[in-house]
């Protein structure tokens, strides 16, 4: 009895609902958005219209809009991402259909359960007992590749000692309709290297979309011919979409890109490289950069840098000020003021200083100035302006480093002080210091003096001559006063 009971039984098929009544129905008649609907609401809802193309009727959703049925779509409307007709339709994005092919591209991506990775290709592999959707890396695990196209599939066959795939099996070689040269079946419609060639014109062909310009649209499909023509396919399909800000920057300013330090500035260095492939591209166009461009690129990266951490959100010590200053200072080198280095050095000065303070934490005194200094006494000029900017009600505290001067007496003894070297003048310094200090010489006119106004004499010692003028200098290194 229970052995009749259990033959007659029927397992029941699962109960989905409705996403428009909520009834619990076996299927969905169809799915618009991920909202299933049963016969009932599909036949209410969605509306009925006639094909252009065959003339016969069929149903959408009224927010749609689509002139043809079903089966004509993929025949008139190409697809919306590789734009070819007479495809199986995958998906449908923005209302447009996508074919088999490109639907993977507008699938959310989910993590494999096996390795974590995110993926849009999730199947299951039942041949060998995988009942969980996995992504391909985890699938190809489980696949050999074929000896002849070399691509991991399954079932392999055997044929002449070699393990094949399908199509190497019942093909063999087969010529390429592009290049006529043989190649296995099992690499598919074309040769390797005409694939690859086909698909680095079709992501040329794709990334025209991006740029507004037409000259740069012209520019970004010459470049994948020149790819193919200076570089292997290989290497040309890998890199016909790295270089896109490169192109961004063009669009932007067709003319006068590549002589604007300003405007190459945010690009990585790696896309300026003298063996860059756009650079070269555009060289062999006759847009060379210039060497002098290309350093100004260097220092406006680092004034990048710098401004980047003077503007971050995040609170540090005289963050207020450094964003005033640092302002002030661009204004400046917008009226040509300042050169662009030393604008770097100012707000290097300003980003070395406000990390010390944080670091430390310490507050701006004359105490941290001067520790500061003493650590990096290069930054003392530019650190300098910076704390004068605000000598004033934003900054009351003006710490200035002590500075050491050396009189021209002591300068001297220390000259005399050492043994006497023949047929050597002294240096420009014991010069400056003599005339100082034995004739009165205000130190203002010094640096009119050079090397070429000291005459050698060897009963009065040394002469400057300059504008009518002598001043005759004796340094013996016999008395140090």
């Amino acid at each position: 009895m229970t052995s009749e009971l259990n033959n007659g039984f029927k397992p029941q098929p699962a109960q989905k609902r409705c996403g428009e009544c909520g009834r619990l129905t076996a299927t969905f008649h169809s799915i618009y958005k991920g909202d299933g609907f049963c016969c009932a609401c599909y036949a209410r809802v969605f509306i009925r219209k006639e094909c252009q193309a065959c003339g016969q009727g069929y149903r959408i959703h009224p927010k749609q809009d689509f002139a043809y049925c079903r089966a004509c779509r993929p025949k008139m409307i190409p697809c919306f991402r590789c734009h070819r007709t007479n495809y199986p339709i995958g998906c449908y994005f923005k209302d447009k259909p996508v074919c088999n092919t490109c639907a993977p591209h507008f699938k959310t991506e989910k993590a494999c359960p096996r390795c974590g990775k995110l993926s849009a290709h999730l199947a299951k592999a039942l041949e060998f007992g995988v009942t969980e959707a996995i992504c391909k890396s985890c699938i190809s695990a489980y696949y050999n590749p074929c000896e002849l196209c070399g691509r991991a599939r399954h079932p392999l066959k055997e044929k002449d000692g070699h393990h094949l795939c399908s199509k190497c099996y019942r093909l063999g070689l087969i010529p390429c309709p592009d290049c006529a040269d043989d190649y296995p079946a099992g690499l598919g419609l074309r040769c390797r290297d005409c694939y690859l060639k086909k698909l680095t014109r079709s992501k040329a062909q794709i990334a025209i979309h991006l740029y507004e310009q037409k000259s740069t649209q012209h520019d970004i499909i010459a470049f994948a011919e020149w790819l193919l023509c200076h570089t292997t396919p290989l290497k040309a399909v890998v890199s016909v979409n790295r270089f896109h800000p490169l192109f961004k920057i063009v669009d932007e300013s067709p003319d006068e890109w590549f002589l604007s330090a300003h405007i190459l500035a945010p690009l990585d260095k790696e896309l300026l490289r003298k063996d860059g492939y756009a650079r070269l591209f555009y060289e062999s166009l006759g847009k060379i950069i210039p060497a002098e461009v290309l350093a100004d690129v260097s220092t406006w990266r680092s004034i990048y840098k710098h401004l980047e951490y003077i503007y971050q959100p995040n609170s540090y010590p005289l963050s207020t000020e450094a964003q005033h200053y640092a302002k002030h200072c661009r204004t400046r080198i917008e009226r040509n003021e300042i050169k662009l280095r030393t604008l770097k050095q100012q707000l290097s000065a300003v980003v070395s200083f406000t990390t010390y303070l944080k670091r430390c934490n310490r507050q701006l005194s004359e105490a941290s100035v001067s520790e500061f200094l003493r650590h990096y006494p290069g930054l003392e000029a530019s650190l300098t302006g910076f704390l004068v900017f605000f000598n004033g009600p934003r900054a009351p505290i003006t710490a200035k480093r002590k500075r050491c001067k050396t009189s021209s007496k002591s300068i001297l003894k220390a000259y005399l002080r050492q043994p006497k070297q023949e047929e050597k003048r002294p240096p420009i310094k014991v010069i400056y210091a003599a005339l100082n200090y034995l004739h009165g010489v205000p130190k203002s006119l010094l640096p009119q003096v050079t090397m070429k106004h000291v005459y050698h004499d060897n009963e009065t010692g040394l002469e400057v001559r300059i504008k009518g003028l002598r001043y005759m200098l004796t340094l013996t290194h016999d008395d140090s006063d």
